[in-house]
């Protein structure tokens, strides 16, 4: 699976909907969830699963003693490496249990990278499996409702092979003891940005009970 995540699918030429990732812009995207981090953290570990060039990591890192990121495209984190040289990054496999040891982390963020997976569910708690009690899970990721089945053919990335459906979401929440802090559903329109009132996506900010 690898090589589905090579130079080419990050600057528009191979089945992805980037056109060039070079210019994605963390602040733009994750502002409210960057401002959250701020108010809300507090020192200690933080991981990026699904970390990319690391432009979210840059954001974050200033609020977590150490930061941490994980890719399955060995071309994104050579380029993280030149922008987050701080973090402590790897290439790690896209499916099974994370390379940390026991309840590691103090946030993990995984935006818009579970519906790259196989299994989502089995991932899912093997995220939330490595978050301290108290600790934050953030994550974004499509749904499957009624915009997809209408503009699906919109979406031209082959490697969302896990589009869920928000309810079966919601109990994955439920089940693994995450207590909601934040969500919203909205969707990403050309020119219009993020559209709240159109449940193509869903971002949630968890927080594990103690």
């Amino acid at each position: 699976m690898s090589e589905n995540y090579g130079k080419d699918y990050y600057h528009g030429k191979r089945d992805s909907n980037y056109k060039d990732y070079d210019t994605f812009d963390a602040r733009r995207h994750f502002g409210h969830l960057i401002d959250f981090i701020e108010a809300n953290s507090q020192p200690g570990r933080y991981l990026d699963y699904g970390c990319a060039f690391g432009f979210l990591i840059k954001e974050l890192q200033p609020f977590f003693q150490e930061s941490y990121g994980i890719d399955i495209s060995e071309y994104a984190i050579t380029r993280a490496q030149n922008i987050v040289p701080q973090a402590n990054l790897q290439v790690a496999k896209q499916e099974g249990e994370l390379p940390y040891s026991g309840q590691f982390f103090d946030c993990i963020t995984a935006m818009d990278v579970l519906e790259h997976t196989h299994n989502f569910e089995e991932n899912f708690k093997g995220i939330v499996d490595k978050l301290k009690p108290g600790a934050y899970f953030i994550f974004s990721t499509p749904i499957n409702a009624w915009p997809r089945k209408l503009f699906g053919f919109l979406d031209k990335d082959k490697t969302h092979v896990s589009i869920l459906k928000h309810e079966k979401i919601k109990r994955m929440i439920k089940e693994t003891h995450l207590e909601v802090v934040q969500s919203r559903t909205f969707g990403s329109l050309p020119l219009m940005g993020r559209v709240s009132t159109i449940p193509a996506q869903v971002e949630y900010i968890t927080k594990k009970r103690d």
